[in-house]
């Protein structure tokens, strides 16, 4: 099986990472975009808080850094108080008998919220995973080196 593949050619033109440049660079361009998306968040946080409904229902929107060096969006009670928070927290404000201009504002604000954490997620996983990456490349070049002396 191996000598024969040695005799088919390369498969490098299938992946679009060929070498540890490429891969370096997705982890640098995740790591921009999640700046980016920091940006992105800082302003949503910003919007939840020019509603003083939002306040007045108990409830806001805050960036929470996680220990990956993402920030995600959660829903707070204002004034940092102990209690219900995250998603629950949104519900129990939904169940309130409030305006439906009112209901559909919280609504997409825990639209945004959502594909917000999404693609903090996705970024911190192309980091992670690019990091791995360069890793095991460097390990397997090790290894590669060692068996040529």
């Amino acid at each position: 099986m191996l000598s024969q593949a040695a005799n088919v050619p390369s498969l490098k033109g299938l992946f679009p990472f060929k070498g540890k440049g490429r891969i370096a660079l997705l982890g640098v361009q995740a790591e921009e975009s999640r700046e980016g998306l920091l940006v992105l968040g800082r302003h949503i946080v910003r919007q939840s808080e020019e509603l003083n409904y939002v306040w007045q229902l108990g409830a806001i929107l805050r960036l929470q850094r996680a220990g990956s060096g993402a920030s995600f969006l959660r829903w707070r009670l204002p004034d940092h108080q102990a209690g219900v928070s995250g998603v629950p927290l949104w519900e129990s404000v939904m169940q309130k008998q409030i305006d439906v201009s009112v209901r559909q504002s919280l609504l997409a604000m825990e639209q945004d919220r959502v594909a917000f954490n999404l693609q903090m997620s996705i970024c911190s996983t192309l980091i992670r995973q690019s990091a791995d990456g360069l890793t095991k490349m460097e390990s397997a070049e090790k290894v590669w080196s060692e068996e040529r002396v």
